[in-house]
């Protein structure tokens, strides 16, 4: 079974062009494949990195093709190995398409259920070493007299070249011996599955962040500090030492020489904490903001995503069903669809008349769902004029909105956060006191 097979079955649900009326030229696929379907089961046996990278290329591309993308998620969750988990994981967390959303959840449950793991531990415990040992190497013989180079993760989770001297390169040398054709097709498959590696895990510790996630001391240390790449992430970021009543002893920051140390550069010890949490503005408090903003520009750190020099929201009225301090500003609607991608936000379901009236981000961690709310679009979509509402959360339900939940009993770090995108969603507009007037519908 050779590595293009799966590339042959996902590629001959071949596309072509279509011109309709009221969509415009879009391409479509030309045929379900579904005499070759069986190739699906051969096809466990492709390399996991490049059925992962085919089947997110699908999901990308053809994710409204329900049965065939339920099919390719079944076969990656039979695969069962991180790449494949990964790309599971994230299909049951952010796809659009909520009936093969539902089967990736079921499919990550049943895994996880058969590991006598959480969810949470299963998503720690898939993510791709790349093949780097504990050291965060990446051995690559080359030559007859296969020579060592090496690959690194560097600062910048990219993975870098050295040659058997020590000193960086660009490249491993040509050759046709078995020994550098194996390591150059090892460093390409590294180099694509980091790629996937960083943005799932950037995205699912921005989430965990947010939701106020907290590990166990030790899983901490074995799942994250512990794996070589969710260490270097984990070397961008400020963490939280906690006590068995979750309350905060102390901030620190894992370095590449293998300490932890806080704001002040003094030592910490992980050990004695009950529990690790990442650390944010609002959690922490002016004073320890200010600080760790200048520990991280002295000490040349860029941050996998940001946690401070955030402003934070003014008070929430306790029984307040919404955030609403930009309601009546006006843009367009362009503008709000192309912020709202920015940030995370897919657009909300099109009700009757194929409207839509808001943008949504799920936080699977936290169970919850925030959307802006706005004046809305029809599709398919034109650049009207927009008005922006409020800020509302509710209860995820099947990837929906159901049930909603005051900003009172929202997470603080989430709540501030998603008042920034709120914020960010109208700052390419005014207000018009005039606002109610301004909406096309």
């Amino acid at each position: 079974m050779c590595s293009s097979d799966l590339a042959w079955v996902a590629e001959s649900l071949g596309t072509v062009t279509e011109t309709t009326p009221w969509s415009g030229t879009r391409e479509v696929l030309s045929n379900g494949a579904s005499e070759a379907k069986g190739l699906l089961a051969l096809a466990r046996a492709v390399p996991s990195g490049h059925a992962a990278a085919k089947t997110r290329w699908y999901l990308k591309t053809h994710g409204a093709q329900t049965s065939q993308t339920s099919a390719l998620l079944e076969l990656l969750a039979a695969k069962a190995d991180p790449p494949s988990l990964q790309v599971v994981l994230a299909a049951a967390n952010r796809l659009k398409q909520k009936g093969v959303q539902k089967l990736a959840g079921e499919l990550v449950a049943r895994i996880a259920e058969d590991n006598d793991w959480t969810l949470d531990q299963l998503a720690d415990r898939s993510v791709p070493t790349l093949g780097l040992d504990e050291a965060g190497r990446l051995e690559l013989p080359c030559g007859e007299d296969a020579k060592t180079y090496v690959a690194r993760l560097n600062e910048a989770l990219e993975l870098v070249l050295f040659n058997p001297d020590g000193r960086p390169i660009k490249a491993l040398p040509t050759g046709e011996d078995e020994a550098t054709v194996d390591s150059k097709a090892t460093f390409a498959d590294a180099k694509k599955t980091l790629t996937q590696v960083v943005s799932i895990q950037r995205e699912r510790l921005f989430d965990a962040m947010c939701s106020g996630r907290v590990w166990p001391v030790a899983e901490w240390l074995g799942d994250i500090h512990g794996h070589p790449v969710l260490r270097k992430a984990s070397e961008q970021l400020v963490w939280l030492g906690l006590d068995a009543d979750g309350a905060i002893l102390s901030a620190f920051r894992p370095t590449p020489e293998g300490d932890f140390i806080g704001a002040d550069d003094a030592a910490i010890d992980p050990a004695a904490f009950a529990g690790i949490g990442l650390a944010h503005a609002m959690l922490v408090g002016p004073a320890a903001d200010a600080a760790w903003l200048a520990h991280l520009k002295d000490h040349d750190v860029t941050p996998l995503f940001a946690q401070f020099g955030r402003a934070a929201p003014g008070a929430v009225v306790a029984d307040a069903e919404s955030i609403a301090d930009r309601n009546g500003w006006v843009t367009d609607t362009f503008t709000v669809r192309g912020l709202a991608k920015k940030l995370g936000y897919d657009r909300g379901a099109a009700e009757d008349g194929g409207h839509f009236g808001h943008y949504l981000r799920r936080f699977p961690v936290a169970g919850l769902i925030a959307t802006i709310n706005f004046s809305g679009n029809c599709l398919p979509e034109e650049n009207l004029t927009a008005v922006i509402y409020d800020l509302r959360f509710a209860r995820d339900r099947d990837g929906k909105p159901g049930g909603e939940v005051p900003p009172a009993k929202v997470p603080p770090v989430l709540l501030a956060e998603c008042w920034h995108d709120y914020h960010a969603a109208a700052s390419k507009g005014v207000f018009d006191p005039d606002w109610e007037r301004r909406s096309p519908w």
